[in-house]
């Protein structure tokens, strides 16, 4: 059996004992490892892997330190499967709803197709086609999605030995999400089970939304700041809705524009 590790804040207590009990009842050998927190980070602990400028000129946005807290669980445990050379790794966050049929998918690891990176057990994808590649025993299936979309949530998924190499070195230079990159089946050899074994249990997420969305907010105010007069236009475009990809363009623009005219105006001082 595969090694099985659970994510968990040290004071998200009621997920864990949540988790507990579900590993109990299927009596799978596992162990909680203690999530980081991205609100303790330093800012150089957050800057060894996360670029404020490269974030803005990227996303238009920075990530919230909830976010970065998760990326960095994530990836301490890709680590741990490169340094240890485990074969492969059953990764869980503490807010997953297990389906018992979780243990035929994990025992069944060794008849995945060769080149698999990373095996989700469940998620939210958007996918141009999905193929069925191989059938699993309990009425499981093995899909590989294809063309255009993505693949998004982080809470529940096997990863290998190559595919925690690869995802290393994607997340080198942090300024997306974490499922941004594990969902990237143009980038790694993604394969999904259907039906989904692991789904979110509901709880509030402790990632940092809110925080998220008074920066989205803020961004909004420095690309058009009379705005500060519509306080419900505000609100809605704070909830990451359809218009922000015309802020990121708006955001990363006035970047590059500051810079070159930052640059020109040294230039000219120079000059004189």
């Amino acid at each position: 059996m595969l090694p099985v590790r659970i994510i968990n804040l040290e004071t998200s207590t009621e997920r864990r004992l949540y988790m507990q009990e579900q590993m109990a009842a299927m009596g799978l050998d596992y162990r909680i490892v203690t999530a980081v927190d991205g609100n303790l980070l330093s800012r150089d602990e957050v800057d060894e892997i996360c670029r404020a400028n490269a974030m803005l000129l990227r996303r238009g946005s920075h990530l919230s330190l909830g976010e970065v807290g998760c990326a960095f669980s994530h990836i301490r445990l890709y680590r741990e499967i490169l340094d240890d050379d485990v074969e492969a790794m059953v990764i869980l966050e503490d807010d997953a709803r297990i389906d018992k049929r979780i243990l035929l998918a994990i025992e069944q690891y060794r008849h995945f197709p060769e080149d698999w990176d990373i095996v989700f057990l469940g998620c939210r994808i958007r996918a141009t086609s999905l193929n069925t590649v191989r059938q699993l025993p309990g009425k499981i299936s093995l899909k590989q999605p294809g063309g255009f979309g993505h693949v998004r949530l982080t809470t529940g998924y096997i990863v290998s030995l190559q595919g925690a190499g690869r995802l290393l070195r994607l997340t080198r230079d942090l300024h997306k999400p974490i499922d941004h990159y594990t969902g990237n089946y143009r980038l790694l050899n993604t394969y999904i089970v259907d039906p989904a074994l692991v789904l979110p249990a509901g709880f509030p997420s402790t990632i940092g939304y809110q925080e998220k969305k008074e920066k989205e907010i803020g961004l909004w105010l420095k690309v058009c700041p009379w705005l500060k007069h519509c306080p419900g236009t505000l609100e809605l475009l704070g909830r990451r809705g359809p218009l922000r990809g015309t802020l990121r363009v708006g955001v990363a623009l006035r970047y590059q524009v500051g810079r070159l005219l930052y640059a020109c105006n040294l230039l000219g001082r120079r000059g004189q």
